[in-house]
């Protein structure tokens, strides 16, 4: 099976395309153990231009309807084989589409469109401190912490 492995912010992807895309178990590739080791599995198909299918599906099979990580890996995927003209390509995923561009500098954004709902606040604990936070769907739930000083917080905590 041909595949490409990625890395974006932490997160970890594995990319397929054409006929490998059939024989996906994803919780057999994402082991890190035993597979390739990933957070997921995301299938590209082109579809015509700029414009690509894209699935993301998480290590335990199941599919994430959107995921920034993932698209930006998918755009840099798509620029670096020229599988497209340009630097602009739009990925369509089963809850959106969403816009990626490789910047001259090949850094990646995604234009992640305004949210689909808003689902209210909730209170996360981290690190010891309780943090407000406003949940917002952008394709799949996220949660957004505002905090006054961000040089204070450890984000990896």
């Amino acid at each position: 099976m041909k595949f490409s492995k990625w890395s974006g912010c932490g997160n970890d992807f594995i990319i397929v395309m054409g006929p490998e895309a059939k024989k996906i178990d994803a919780v057999r590739m994402c082991d890190r153990r035993n597979g390739i080791g990933a957070d997921g599995v995301v299938i590209l198909k082109h579809l015509k231009d700029n414009d690509f299918a894209m699935r993301i599906i998480n290590s335990d099979n199941s599919e994430a309807g959107m995921c920034g990580n993932a698209s930006r890996c998918a755009a840099k995927f798509i620029y670096q084989r020229k599988l497209a003209p340009g630097t602009v390509f739009n990925l369509h995923t089963i809850s959106r589409t969403v816009t990626a561009e490789v910047k001259i500098d090949t850094r990646v954004t995604v234009n992640m469109n305004c949210p689909k709902e808003f689902l209210g606040a909730i209170q996360l604990k981290a690190d010891g401190h309780i943090f407000e936070a406003e949940t917002v769907d952008m394709g799949n739930p996220h949660a957004v912490i505002f905090v006054n000083d961000m040089q204070k917080v450890d984000l990896e905590k």
